[in-house]
């Protein structure tokens, strides 16, 4: 497969359909639901040039809570001959929450990048936006990898632009530059670019890597697509609902300030009202007297279609009301009843899950193999005893995304230990998150506390009674049997 030239790489970002939505879509999740839907539509902007628009940012709440069951807790990343080099890598690029804010992200787009770069020697961990993103694809294989990657972005200056292409292709990255006209685009050196712009570009960097700096993360997806957006089998309801409380709202509005309509003789000639005709009047034969026109505001449709809407938002994005505490049936009583009613919002999250627990370890492993190919680079200064890594795809350890029930959790613990399934050592470090070392320090700790209170407990049983035997304190025991005969 030939690689693409700048031009061939312009024309198809160009009117590419896939961008457009990701400007829907992100647009939907900030809550600027007009521009979305006139994006989609130019009449929406007239229908409801007179209205007051009321957005409901159903799509907002959607990211931001599989993104809280997804990374609220940190996904552990585990490789003990490599620890100390992965722990440098999460503290230094803040990976906890970059995660976080990447898996928002591909929630709302339906994918997004990890890219790895290199900076005056030190490699950094970031992400990149989706619509950068054009591979070249087998199209007779779509789960094959690309041949090549390309990263595509703009660079403004004065009324010129110029498109900015990185060509990622194992184990080289290469920078090509284009000057943007109403013709098209003609490639320029990147040389040329640097007086223009002055950022240098280096034409080609040899990563000494044969794997790629993008790790691509779909949100899901089928045969055929880079991924699916969380909104996209309801942005018609979101649509839908906004409409309808957009409509409700304007027409409450307009008729909360009534108007009062009086008999014949109440206004004078000129229109204006006679204070006397509000003293005492007289009402005409039909019986006509002044009232105010108040309009049968009968909403029960509108709110019950409001209700179905909402109901059909919280089954067709997969997330429980119970997410949310809005679940029908109160509080739940314990962590497996509210896994229960969130079953279909936790398999969603294991389905992203799949995804993201792939590119965690392709990314760590890559970032292994960089810095042991390239003796040059680094991590990190200030944490020096951080060695080279021996290169190897790590393990995960996730949580479950859902709010831990303590009791519960310490509970099937001890049956466990009980049943003899389960050691104390490995009780205490599922329950207390911690390494095998402090947890033999804390089963330590507690052994030396039962034998202290052992110990006490036998003291008392030997001073402390009535009667004590007489083998183990004579004394005592004769003076406590004088006492009990001269009490009787």
């Amino acid at each position: 497969m030939n690689e693409l030239t700048v031009s061939q790489i312009y024309d198809k970002i160009k009117d590419d359909t896939r961008i457009a939505e990701y400007k829907i879509y992100e647009d939907l999740f900030n809550g600027d639901h007009f521009t979305a839907f006139s994006i989609k539509a130019e009449e929406f902007k007239d229908k409801y040039a007179r209205l007051r628009y009321i957005t409901c940012n159903f799509t907002g709440l959607v990211s931001k809570v599989i993104a809280d069951m997804l990374f609220g807790e940190p996904v552990a990343i585990i490789d003990k001959e490599n620890q100390d080099f992965i722990n440098a890598v999460v503290f230094e690029n803040k990976l906890d929450t970059l995660f976080y804010e990447h898996s928002i992200a591909n929630s709302y787009y339906g994918d997004n990048l990890f890219k790895i770069r290199v900076e005056n020697n030190y490699v950094k961990i970031e992400d990149a936006s989706p619509m950068l993103y054009v591979p070249e694809l087998d199209p007779h294989n779509v789960r094959a990898k690309p041949k090549r990657i390309h990263l595509v972005s703009t660079y403004t200056k004065g009324d010129d632009k110029y498109l900015i292409v990185e060509t990622h292709e194992p184990p080289f990255v290469r920078m090509r530059v284009a000057k943007i006209t109403k013709d098209g685009v003609t490639q320029i050196s990147n040389k040329a670019f640097e007086g223009i712009s002055g950022i240098k570009y280096a034409d080609s960097v040899d990563t000494k890597v044969n794997r790629y700096l993008v790790i691509h993360v779909p949100n899901w997806k089928t045969r055929g697509h880079f991924g699916i957006s969380d909104f996209k089998d309801i942005k018609e309801l979101v649509f839908a609902l906004n409409n309808r409380m957009t409509k409700t709202d304007n027409i409450l509005d307009k008729h909360s300030d009534p108007i009062l309509a009086v008999p014949s003789g109440v206004l004078d000639e000129e229109g204006k009202v006679q204070k006397k005709a509000f003293t005492m009047f007289e009402m005409d034969d039909k019986g006509n007297k002044p009232e105010y026109i108040v309009w049968n505001a009968n909403l029960d449709n509108a709110i019950a279609e409001i209700d179905k809407i909402v109901e059909f938002l919280f089954m067709f994005s997969e997330t429980s009301p119970d997410a949310l505490g809005m679940g029908k049936n109160g509080i739940a009583e314990s962590g497996r009843a509210l896994k229960m009613r969130l079953l279909r919002t936790i398999a969603k999250r294991n389905r992203k899950k799949l995804y993201y627990d792939e590119a965690i370890k392709e990314l760590i492993f890559v970032t292994e193999l960089l810095v042991k190919a390239n003796p040059a680079y680094k991590v990190t200064d200030e944490l020096s005893s951080v060695p080279v890594p021996k290169p190897q795809p790590p393990t995960t350890s996730w949580q479950d995304g859902v709010v831990n029930d303590e009791t519960e959790r310490v509970d099937i613990a001890i049956k466990k230990i009980d049943a003899g399934i389960l050691s104390k050592k490995k009780a205490v470090m599922e329950l207390e998150n911690v390494e095998e070392d402090e947890a033999d320090t804390i089963l330590k700790e507690v052994s030396e506390e039962d034998k202290a209170a052992a110990d006490f407990t036998s003291f008392v049983d030997n001073k402390g009674g009535d009667n004590p035997p007489d083998d183990k304190d004579d004394k005592g025991g004769k003076t406590n049997k004088n006492k009990n005969a001269a009490d009787k």
